[in-house]
């Protein structure tokens, strides 16, 4: 049975909640956090979601019940005493990636997270607004809100290469993926929200993951294909492989079953997953190109070619029936006119009961005719293809 983009939605999201529960809870601003994240913050798609929770045994509670555990109060609002902690933290931390070698291989703590993102934040946004897209590049490097936002890049670094391993093989470089997962952490670096309470990390992969996907879809491909048809090659593939590892075989039926999709999507999709090869590709020992084992199309099939001869054809017979009768066919039997099969002048004179001079003597007298009358249907124009007619 197929599943509906509203059934794939809140799987989803309840996925990623349960990631975050705490004593069979779950606050709603998570759940509207994650459906932001989602992109679709419908109510109906809101109550499936808290109804898949309920579903799993977890309460969701409203923000006025939240008891603050770990600092955290209602979404928009933070500890005051905890956020001054955080910024404390979070200075120690610029203070120490000044004078250390490998500062990326540190994971930071959710103090430091929240720190951080109050401190790039500065008096100029309150704590749970995000800043604008490019805010980064208007900062100058000396300024506490650009090296904490920087800190918070390069310390998520390592997901950025964890979540670009999964993308290799589809037509983009590491170094590539690795730059288009950069671009998508740092979105979520600027879209953060530390009053959420959700860890950093876990936020930031959906946008990383998401600027991936558009990279190879974009990208990876001589012909590019949309965000939603990649996605669901993707799918395809990575169910054939899985049964591949699992039987050995990958029939149509079997992953038309595991992802719900009919047998001429499934087919579509590996065709599409092919690709197109150059012919330019080297062949062999690299001294041959594809191209050269290619036979060139002929130009008499180029349909441009087809249309001007079939018109042609069309004025030459309207032309040849205001012949006289034996001269008309004299010359569609010479030019091999419907046949193909031209004729020659003595095999026309057996034919027709004429000695082969007279034919040819029919010939020079008749083409000029048919020639006056060609150029009349054409319009004043000479004969575009006369060896018709020789």
């Amino acid at each position: 049975m197929t599943s509906s983009p509203d059934q794939e939605v809140v799987q989803l999201c309840v996925q990623l909640l349960m990631a975050h529960v705490r004593d069979a809870t779950v606050g709603d601003w998570e759940i509207d956090s994650v459906l932001e994240l989602a992109g679709d913050t419908r109510a109906a798609v809101r109550q499936q979601v808290v109804e898949g929770m309920a579903a799993r045994g977890v309460v969701v509670i409203a923000a006025a019940e939240d008891d603050g555990r770990d600092g955290r109060g209602p979404a928009g609002v933070i500890d005051p005493a905890r956020a001054e902690r955080s910024i404390a933290d979070a200075r120690r931390l610029l203070r120490r990636d000044r004078v250390s070698s490998r500062p990326w291989n540190r994971v930071l703590t959710a103090s430091e997270e929240v720190g951080l993102a109050l401190l790039l934040r500065g008096d100029q946004y309150r704590p749970h607004e995000q800043v604008p897209h490019g805010f980064r590049a208007g900062l100058d490097v000396s300024d506490e809100r650009a090296r904490a936002f920087d800190a918070m890049v390069l310390h998520n670094r390592r997901l950025v290469m964890s979540v670009a391993g999964g993308h290799l093989g589809h037509g983009l470089e590491s170094e590539d993926l690795d730059q288009h997962g950069v671009v998508g952490l740092m979105r979520a670096v600027e879209r953060f929200d530390p009053t959420r309470g959700l860890k950093f990390s876990t936020y930031a992969v959906w946008w990383i993951r998401q600027a991936l996907t558009r990279a190879v879809a974009n990208e990876s491909r001589l012909i590019r294909l949309p965000v939603h048809k990649w996605d669901q090659v993707r799918r395809v593939v990575a169910s054939r492989n899985r049964l591949l590892t699992r039987s050995g075989t990958a029939a149509v039926s079997e992953i038309c079953h595991e992802l719900g999709l009919d047998p001429g999507t499934v087919l579509e999709c590996l065709r599409l997953h092919a690709g197109v090869v150059s012919l330019d590709l080297l062949i062999g020992d690299g001294n041959a190109a594809l191209a050269d084992f290619v036979t060139a199309a002929d130009d008499t099939l180029r349909p441009d070619v087809v249309t001007l001869r079939q018109e042609t054809l069309t004025i030459l017979r309207a032309s040849l029936a205001d012949l006289p009768v034996r001269s008309a066919a004299i010359l569609t039997l010479r030019a091999g006119v419907g046949t193909g099969v031209p004729m020659t002048l003595e095999e026309i004179g057996r034919r027709l009961g004429i000695t082969r001079e007279r034919v040819r003597q029919l010939e020079k007298k008749a083409l000029p005719q048919l020639r006056e009358r060609m150029t009349a249907r054409l319009g004043g124009e000479p004969s575009r293809d006369d060896d018709l007619v020789h």
